[in-house]
């Protein structure tokens, strides 16, 4: 399957949470105050939104827990693409969720469209920028 927007939403916060972790970087959520809807994970503080305009140019707020996060988007809503098509997500490296407007030449709308096996993944092509299935080879996601 894949998500796709008809409108911008606003996102639930279930920040702070009563967790603590080892220190690394944080020990709880109140100790992640660098920008809002700061929250500890693992340790470190990781930064997420409630709305679209906290994500800045080119980038959505995609509701998850305990926070929304910013995904890359060429579109925000289904109104941003041609007529009939989605403003719907992808799977990229390191499962990244994009989001791209359908196009005509889709092969696939997401994963479970390629193959049973788990080998093939809905992946949208840098060239022609349809949605095709592609041999998912694992990266190292570490940056």
């Amino acid at each position: 399957g894949f998500l796709h927007r008809e409108a911008p939403g606003v996102c639930v916060s279930k920040l702070p949470r009563d967790v603590t972790f080892t220190y690394i970087q944080c020990t709880s959520d109140l100790d992640c105050t660098a920008s809002p809807h700061g929250y500890c994970d693992g340790g470190y503080c990781i930064y997420g939104c409630i709305v679209d305009d906290e994500c800045g140019p080119g980038r959505i707020c995609l509701c998850g827990y305990p926070v929304g996060h910013c995904a890359r988007a060429t579109c925000a809503i289904d109104a941003d693409c041609p007529t009939g098509l989605l403003c719907a997500s992808w799977t990229g490296g390191c499962e990244a969720t994009l989001f791209d407007c359908q196009t005509p030449a889709d092969q696939c709308g997401g994963n479970g469209d390629c193959s049973n096996s788990g080998d093939f993944v809905c992946a949208l092509d840098s060239v022609t920028m349809a949605r095709i299935c592609v041999l998912d080879i694992p990266k190292s996601c570490w940056f």
